[in-house]
């Protein structure tokens, strides 16, 4: 029993230590953008959108 532990305890410690990806360093490698934006933009087409949120999405893209 106490061996299950030690080796349990091992491998959390051991995968706690490794390398990890930030959520943004994945979106990078992805390329995919991400916008905490308020509302679903109705529409993305530059001749269209009158709203604030989807002018906010234009401009990042």
């Amino acid at each position: 029993m106490k061996l299950t532990a030690v080796l349990v305890l091992i491998f959390c410690i051991l995968n706690a230590c490794g390398p990890s990806i930030s959520p943004v360093d994945s979106a990078v490698q992805d390329k995919i953008l991400y916008i905490g934006n308020g509302t679903e933009p109705k529409d993305l087409d530059p001749h269209v959108v009158t709203g604030v949120p989807e002018s906010h999405i234009l401009m990042a893209l």
